[in-house]
C-alpha cells in the first residue's frame, strides 16, 4: 500500500513515528541511499548519480555517471568520514537538502574526471513511500527489510563536459529520484547474487525491474522481478494522481531485445491498478546508463559499502558503442525512455537487469 509522506526529512534522517525502523547494531547490510537521474525527452545526455551511507561498515560512497550514447563517463568516490545528514558529501560529490521533500541541490566538483555539474531538483509530485514485502513462510526469508520512496521533478542548472556546457533548462530536462533505507543484500560484498538465487528458488524470476515515469497529471512507479523466458513477480507500485495514491496490483511485461546485440529495443507494459481498469504503456528507450559504473552488481570485485580507505576517488570512460564493452558493463541498466499511454506521452526510467 502506498503512502504519501509529507513529514519526513531526508536523506539519512527520519522523524519518529514515520515508519522508520531501528537500525540493527550488527547487520552490515544496513544502508541509506538516494539515487537520482536526469534525462531529456529529446534523448540528449543522460545522468545518474547517488550517495549511500553504510553506518555499520563506517563507509559512505557515491557515484556520478554521464552518457551521450557514445561514451559513459564514470566518477566514483568512497570515504570513512561521517556525514552531515542534510548535506552528505563524498569527495567531489555533494547533495544538499534545500526544502525537505521538495528541493535539492546536487554538485560534482570539477577536476575529478571529464565532467562536472551543479543543478537543483524541484519536485513535480510529492513523494510516495512503500515497504518491500517479505517472502511468506515457510519459504526462505528474503534478506531484505527495505523502505523506499520515489519522486519526479524538474531540474535547473548545468553539466560541464570537456569544455562544453549542457544547459539544464526547466522543461527541457526532467529528473526522478529514489530514497531507500533498510537491509539490502550486496552491501560490502557480492550478496546481490544470493538475493537473486533466492528469487529463483521461489520461482519469482531473477532479473530486477524498476520503473518511474512522469506524465502531465500522474506519476507511476513499480518494482519487481522478471524472467526473460516468461513470467514476472510484481512486488509493489503506485499511481499518484490529483494527490491520490492508488496501488498497482499487478504488472505484465513484454520486452523486445535485439537478437544480435541484446540491446533493449522496446517494451509493452500492462498495469493493473487496484479497483481500476488496466493501463497499457508502450516504452521506447532514449539512452542507457550502466549502473555497474556506480557499483550496482559490483565492479572489479568492489561493491557498495566496500571500505576503500579514508578517501578514494576514481574515474573511467567506457566506449558504449562497442558490443563487447556493453556486455561487460551490463547488469542493472537504466534506460531513459518515452512512455506512450492513455494519458499521452510521459518520460522516465525503465530499469531492467538485462538488455544492453
Amino acid at each position: 500500500m502506498g503512502l504519501t509522506i509529507t513529514d519526513v526529512d531526508d536523506p539519512f534522517v527520519h522523524k519518529p513515528g514515520c515508519g522508520r525502523p531501528a537500525m540493527p547494531a550488527d547487520d552490515p547490510r544496513w544502508f541509506e541511499r538516494f539515487w537520482l537521474n536526469v534525462h531529456s525527452p529529446n534523448g540528449g545526455p543522460f545522468l545518474g548519480c547517488g550517495i549511500g551511507s553504510y553506518p555499520n561498515l563506517g563507509v559512505t560512497d557515491g557515484f556520478a555517471l554521464l552518457t551521450d550514447g557514445k561514451r559513459q563517463m564514470n566518477v566514483r568516490a568512497s570515504t570513512r568520514a561521517l556525514q552531515e545528514p542534510t548535506r552528505p558529501t563524498v569527495g567531489p560529490l555533494q547533495a544538499e537538502c534545500l526544502v525537505p521533500m521538495k528541493r535539492w541541490a546536487f554538485r560534482l566538483a570539477p577536476g575529478h574526471g571529464p565532467f562536472s555539474f551543479e543543478f537543483e531538483f524541484t519536485a513535480a509530485f510529492p513523494p510516495v513511500a512503500h515497504v518491500l514485502p517479505h517472502a511468506p513462510e515457510p519459504r526462505p526469508a528474503l534478506p531484505v527489510e527495505w523502505w523506499t520512496f520515489v519522486q519526479t521533478a524538474d531540474v535547473k542548472g548545468v553539466i560541464r563536459r570537456e569544455g562544453s556546457i549542457i544547459d539544464l533548462k526547466p522543461g527541457r530536462y526532467r529528473a526522478g529520484r529514489d530514497r531507500s533505507w533498510g537491509i539490502r543484500p550486496g552491501i560490502g560484498g557480492p550478496g546481490e547474487l544470493e538475493w537473486l538465487q533466492v528469487f529463483q528458488t521461489l520461482g519469482w524470476g531473477f532479473l530486477l525491474y524498476w520503473v518511474l515515469v512522469r506524465f502531465d497529471r500522474r506519476q507511476i512507479w513499480y518494482f519487481g522481478t522478471h524472467d526473460p523466458g516468461g513470467g514476472n513477480r510484481h512486488f509493489v507500485g503506485s499511481i499518484l494522481e490529483n494527490g491520490r495514491v492508488t496501488s498497482i496490483a499487478d504488472v505484465e511485461h513484454e520486452v523486445e531485445l535485439d537478437q544480435a546485440s541484446g540491446r533493449f529495443r522496446s517494451a509493452r507494459v500492462r498495469l493493473q491498478p487496484e479497483g481500476g481498469s488496466p493501463i497499457a504503456l508502450k516504452v521506447s528507450p532514449l539512452g542507457t546508463v550502466y549502473l555497474r559504473g556506480g557499483l550496482y552488481d559490483g565492479l572489479n570485485g568492489v561493491y557498495h559499502g566496500s571500505d576503500r580507505g579514508s578517501l578514494k576517488v576514481e574515474t573511467e570512460t567506457w566506449d558504449v558503442r562497442s558490443d563487447e564493452t556493453r556486455q561487460s558493463a551490463t547488469g542493472l541498466n537504466d534506460h531513459a525512455s518515452k512512455f506512450e499511454g492513455p494519458d499521452g506521452v510521459g518520460y522516465g526510467v525503465f530499469e531492467i537487469h538485462y538488455g544492453t
